[in-house]
């Protein structure tokens, strides 16, 4: 019986496509693969991969003075890192979150602009530390967005960090990894053979 279980699921598992569990499926339209895996995506919490916040900037300040800033850091190479951050969040007086500005819109702002950053900052789109990054994936498809401000869920959120496309391609290396890592601790090594020795 084990022989005959054994022949029949390698021979299924040579020339049919999809298994018995998948075939219905398949059928009404939804093409899976034989055999089930876990997204990587669903694995992984924000909070694993999320950068803190080194830059943030207040509603009042005027888009000129923080085009400035951004420009002096742009001539002077960038010592403090000012230009690796991407998406500035906005903060009231309160130091809580009004909106966003990205590196993008103040480099080609006008440095004598006297509006505050509040008429230029666009509203945020968050993410909780608690959420998966498949969720994350979702929402960025959905906004046409690559960055993510991370925030807590307290009724007033504070800003913790920055989430980014590049993390979620992160996860997924981190996943290859552990996949190769495992493929290679699972692989028959041959036995070295020792030669007889001479008289």
């Amino acid at each position: 019986m084990v022989i005959t279980a054994s022949a029949a699921y390698l021979l299924s598992v040579v020339l049919l496509k999809r298994s018995v569990l998948t075939e219905k499926l398949a059928r009404r339209g939804l093409h899976l693969t034989r055999e089930y895996s876990v997204d990587p995506l669903e694995v992984h919490l924000v909070r694993q991969l999320e950068i803190p916040i080194a830059v943030s900037f207040h509603a009042a300040q005027t888009a000129g003075s923080a085009t400035t800033v951004l420009r002096a850091a742009h001539d002077a190479a960038d010592p403090d890192g000012l230009l690796a951050q991407r998406l500035y969040p906005v903060l009231d007086e309160h130091d809580r979150l009004t909106g966003v500005v990205t590196r993008a819109q103040l480099l080609h702002a006008d440095p004598a602009d006297p509006a505050p950053l509040a008429e230029l900052a666009a509203p945020a789109v968050t993410a909780h530390p608690d959420e998966t990054l498949r969720t994350l994936a979702n929402r960025m498809a959905q906004h046409g967005v690559t960055r993510l401000l991370v925030v807590d869920r307290d009724p007033q959120p504070a800003v913790e960090g920055v989430i980014t496309l590049r993390h979620l391609l992160q996860a997924r290396r981190i996943d290859l990894h552990e996949e190769h890592h495992a493929e290679r601790l699972l692989t028959l090594r041959p036995r070295p053979t020792v030669a007889a020795p001479t008289r």
